[in-house]
């Protein structure tokens, strides 16, 4: 009962809870969530959350994640961010052999494009015909293999 005691205490600071469970995978896209990443001292995690945010902030694809990974160990010194999220996005728009953001016809969804499944899963257009969409989802959402590739429609 009293190490829940403490975990409850714990939780109930939004900062440290904050903190506690935000990374590369879940922060949010602004200074605060480039900072609560750069905390965690990690490359690992600051890469997890460059390539969110070219892909889902910015509509991007990573082009070369070896280039991405290399700046997203100089992003940080001593778990602070050394720019601001809006100068980080700057410098993934302006890096062309790194990022790509080539659009398709006004929105149109297209095969190889990342969608967001209900609101929440994360996964790859494979392919589309008319109103029919078929969605591979990413592995770090962990979907069973079962429903790997599975008909979505569209409007």
């Amino acid at each position: 009962p009293g190490i829940l005691a403490v975990l409850l205490i714990l939780n109930s600071c939004e900062g440290l809870r904050k903190q506690m469970t935000r990374g590369g995978w879940n922060a949010m896209f602004s200074d605060e969530g480039l900072r609560l990443v750069a905390q965690w001292r990690k490359t690992e995690e600051m890469f997890k959350y460059f390539k969110r945010v070219v892909e889902q902030d910015l509509g991007g694809t990573v082009t070369d994640p070896s280039r991405l990974r290399s700046w997203s160990s100089e992003v940080a010194r001593d778990g602070v961010p050394l720019c601001s999220y809006a100068d980080l996005v700057g410098m993934l728009r302006s890096d062309k052999e790194c990022v790509s953001f080539e659009l398709t016809q006004k929105g149109e969804i297209s095969a190889g494009d990342k969608v967001l499944v209900d609101e929440r899963l994360l996964a790859s257009v494979a392919k589309r015909n008319g109103h029919e969409v078929w969605v591979v989802y990413d592995e770090h959402h962990y979907v069973p293999a079962s429903q790997a590739a599975k008909p979505a429609t569209t409007g």
